[in-house]
């Protein structure tokens, strides 16, 4: 069953970001003040960044037909 949502980066309008404005994204996410800390183990942005760009790799796979 198919539900429309996105699954790469360019479904959500990011077409061409650069890894410096995902690291500044991931920077954001893990400010003293964000809930990214609620999680059971300490979250650094080298690891949102990581989770964005292969997240963003898996989904391009599974447009291709790979999944």
């Amino acid at each position: 069953m198919k539900v429309g949502l996105p699954i790469t980066l360019e479904d959500i309008g990011l077409r061409d970001v650069s890894d410096d404005d995902l690291m500044r994204v991931a920077e954001a996410a893990c400010r003293k003040d964000e809930t990214i800390h609620n999680e059971p183990r300490p979250i650094e942005p080298v690891d949102v960044f990581n989770a964005l760009k292969v997240a963003d790799l898996y989904g391009k796979d599974h447009k291709a037909g790979y999944y």
